[in-house]
């Protein structure tokens, strides 16, 4: 059983917050963080990077902000994302 971590959920709320995203929106953001998270158990470097990028295209044809999503993973997983 996986352990919740808080800490984590408090992160990306910050981002969240520091970028006036709705409230209402925050899970979200929470389940992008969470994919970005799974993948970089996988991938490393350019990989992780690229596959970081697929994710912020696909979250932001579902509606979100690409400068929240860029900054929650360069933010949370130090994971620079390349520019389409």
């Amino acid at each position: 059983m996986a352990v919740y971590d808080n800490r984590f959920d408090l992160m990306v709320k910050q981002v969240c917050i520091g970028h006036g995203v709705p409230i209402i929106t925050l899970s979200s953001y929470r389940t992008f963080a969470l994919q970005v998270q799974k993948t970089a158990k996988h991938a490393k470097g350019d990989d992780l990077a690229v596959v970081t990028r697929a994710l912020v295209e696909r979250y932001t044809g579902k509606g979100l902000r690409r400068e929240v999503l860029v900054s929650i993973a360069f933010d949370l997983f130090n994971v620079a994302v390349p520019l389409p």
